[in-house]
């Protein structure tokens, strides 16, 4: 029967907000079932648990990029105190500043902090699992008629709310149309 389905109890907090925005959209498409409640429950929380690793690589971006942020500021200091040093002074601190100068450059990597994630072990492994679970939720979305071309297919059936197909579905019709739309 079509109608919307009761949230699961144990979803957490952020996939409950996906629920409310997947739920408001298909609800307005006419198209959601009470059953449809528990997949649409590992949508959001596939979702949300994307959303939760976009936000810990971002984390990682911001921690590697930090120390070399650091080294270029002391580095920028080292070269403004190397240029005001006068002619007069100790040649020993001039020569522990130059050093200390090679040393900062030597550990500014030479890629940016996301290409060197992306060939860390961990990185990789990251991306990974972060496109494997985007991979997931487009198959997902789709089968909820979400993406542009299953949602271009709905509406050139006409199903929605009220529509042929969707009482075709509902009076039990042998050729459920919705499925019909989005699966051909």
């Amino acid at each position: 029967m079509f109608g919307v389905p009761d949230r699961p109890s144990g979803m957490t907090a952020a996939a409950r907000r996906v629920w409310d925005s997947y739920v408001a959209r298909l609800a307005a498409l006419g198209i959601l079932r009470e059953v449809d409640g528990f997949s649409l429950a590992r949508l959001c929380e596939d979702v949300a648990w994307l959303q939760d690793l976009r936000g810990g690589m971002k984390r990682m971006l911001t921690e590697r990029e930090r120390p070399v942020r650091e080294n270029r500021a002391r580095l920028r200091a080292l070269k403004m105190e190397l240029a005001t040093l006068p002619d007069s002074a100790d040649p020993a601190q001039r020569e522990e500043l130059t050093a200390e100068q090679v040393r900062l450059r030597a550990g500014i990597p030479t890629a940016p902090a996301d290409v060197e994630l992306a060939s860390s072990h961990e990185g990789r492994r990251l991306i990974t699992t972060m496109n494997q679970i985007a991979g997931r939720i487009a198959r997902q979305e789709l089968q909820f008629g979400l993406t542009p071309a299953a949602g271009a297919r709905l509406e050139a059936m006409g199903v929605g709310m009220g529509s042929p197909a969707a009482a075709g579905a509902v009076a039990g019709s042998p050729a459920d149309g919705i499925e019909q739309a989005l699966c051909g």
